[in-house]
């Protein structure tokens, strides 16, 4: 889904996070290089949304089914506002 919203919007650069290997794959499968070939960077991160400290900046979090999955609410939302 950020996928489709990143090229809907013209997005330059897209971040994606998750901590499942399977779903990572899936998307170089199927979306990464329709999304390359339009221009989009895409920088992939194989981490636990509880543990991320990478110091990047974002105009847009968006999040499908997963902040009801977190056991750190806290730390999730303190890290989006660090990173918009």
């Amino acid at each position: 889904m950020s996928a489709i919203i990143a090229e809907y919007l013209g997005v330059q650069r897209l971040y994606l996070i998750d901590i499942d290997e399977g779903r990572l794959s899936y998307i170089h499968e199927t979306i990464a290089e329709k999304l390359k070939a339009a221009g989009v960077n895409i920088e992939v991160y194989n981490e636990d949304i509880c543990k991320l400290e990478k110091s990047i900046e974002v105009d847009l979090v968006t999040s499908f089914g997963v902040l009801e999955h977190v056991s750190c609410w806290d730390e999730v939302m303190e890290y989006i506002k660090k990173v918009l």
